[in-house]
C-alpha cells in the first residue's frame, strides 16, 4: 500500500506543478485582444476595418481582409468559442477599447499593446 500511496502522491505533486506551466491563456482573453487590437488601429490610427453599409465602395476589399484577420484570430485563439460568445467578445472589446482610449488616449500602455498585437499579426495579412 505504501507503494502505491507513494506512486498516487507523487503524481498528484506532478500535475499540480505542470498545471500552471500546461495551462495558457483563456480562449476568451485571446479573442477579446484581437478585437480590441482591431478598434485600437481604426481609432488611433486611422484603419478602414470596417465598412459603412453594403455599399460602400471598400467593402470587398474589407470583407477580404476581416475574413483574412478571422482566420489568424481563429489560429491563435486556443479552444472552441461559440458564435454568441464571439459576439459578446467582439462588442465587449470594441466597447472596452473605445472607452479605454477616450480616456487614456492612444500613448496609454494598454492600448500600445494592443496596437503591438495588431501589427505584429493582424497587418500582415491585410491587402495593402
Amino acid at each position: 500500500m505504501t507503494g502505491w500511496l507513494g506512486s498516487a502522491l507523487g503524481i498528484a505533486i506532478l500535475a499540480i506543478a505542470v498545471s500552471p506551466a500546461v495551462a495558457g491563456p483563456r480562449p476568451t482573453d485571446v479573442f477579446f485582444r484581437y478585437h480590441a487590437a482591431i478598434n485600437a488601429a481604426q481609432l488611433c490610427e486611422g484603419w478602414r476595418l470596417e465598412p459603412k453599409g453594403y455599399a460602400d465602395p471598400e467593402w470587398s476589399r474589407i470583407a477580404a481582409d476581416r475574413h483574412r484577420m478571422d482566420r489568424v484570430i481563429a489560429q491563435k485563439t486556443p479552444g472552441e468559442l461559440s458564435s454568441t460568445q464571439r459576439l459578446g467578445l467582439m462588442l465587449s472589446a470594441k466597447d472596452i477599447s473605445t472607452r479605454v482610449i477616450a480616456e487614456s488616449g492612444c500613448d496609454a500602455p494598454r492600448v500600445q499593446g494592443w496596437l503591438s498585437v495588431f501589427h505584429s499579426d493582424l497587418e500582415t495579412v491585410l491587402a495593402r
